[in-house]
């Protein structure tokens, strides 16, 4: 097929083909198990929604927010991340997904606060 590209001239594009669906698979989550994308995606944003939360509650951003400013970020990240009302992520409830409500990929990690997780740079 690519001999037939180049002899008649037809350029060649790239097509990059993604699924929710697909599994990915980490030793250190969900006890090692593959989980579908959709839900490592949503349990990121639970996650990063959690976190931030978290930093604005405490008054942790470099600089302070509104009163007004913090209360709809707060909303936001409510929605965001499908935060319970305490603003933790508990695990999205998903229609499609057969895993049982409140169930995250990350809780095998038992991160419990943003203190706990430390950025590595390569």
């Amino acid at each position: 097929m690519l001999g037939y590209c180049r002899e008649l001239g037809v350029p060649l594009e790239v097509e990059i083909n993604t699924s929710r669906s697909a599994l990915m698979q980490c030793d250190r989550l969900n006890g090692g198990k593959a989980a579908q994308l959709r839900q490592v995606v949503n349990d990121t944003r639970g996650h990063v929604a959690e976190l931030l939360a978290e930093s604005i509650n405490r008054g942790a951003l470099d600089q302070e927010l509104t009163h007004d400013d913090r209360e709809r970020m707060l909303e936001f990240l409510r929605q965001y991340g499908d935060l319970a009302p305490d603003l933790l992520f508990k695990g999205r409830i998903d229609p499609d997904s057969r895993q049982r409500p409140g169930h995250s990929v990350f809780r095998a990690l038992e991160i419990k606060s943003s203190s706990q997780i430390h950025l590595q740079t390569s």
